[in-house]
């Protein structure tokens, strides 16, 4: 894997992002979070964006058959990855089904207080684990 020499940023950050705060609106206001390992590995592996699932498979040997399953273990490969690098540097980073049981919390807080929580679906359920996230079965 380590032949592939993938690199990502630790810190995903933004600088150009607008606040309106009592009419007045600051420019270029900077935000920064922490990433979630779908996120990166969705950049190395999507076929609109760095397409790496083949170049995983072969620096990993996983064999690649006509049921494209092998994709999923080529996924499985990179959030490995992804998490030693990170704890390796002492970096933080979210693994899917840890932030979907903490948007879990938040939701059931969210209705407690408010009595809703309004949430678009298609961006908190992740794109691996699926229905083996708490998110999915909402």
């Amino acid at each position: 894997f380590g032949d592939l020499n993938l690199r990502w940023y630790a810190l995903p950050a933004i600088s150009n992002l607008g606040v309106d705060i009592g009419g007045i609106i600051y420019q270029s206001c900077p935000f920064n979070g922490w990433y979630s390992i779908t996120e990166i590995s969705r950049d190395i592996l999507d076929k609109q964006r760095y397409d790496l699932a083949n170049a995983v498979a072969i620096a990993c040997g996983i064999p690649r058959t006509t049921l494209a399953v092998w994709k999923d273990d080529v996924q499985l490969q990179v959030h490995r990855a992804l998490i030693h690098s990170f704890a390796k540097h002492s970096v933080s980073i979210v693994d899917h089904h840890t932030a979907s049981n903490s948007f879990q919390d938040f939701y059931q807080d969210e209705i407690k207080k408010r009595g809703k929580c309004s949430a678009d679906w298609v961006w908190v359920v992740p794109p691996a684990g699926g229905s083996m996230t708490s998110v999915f079965h909402q």
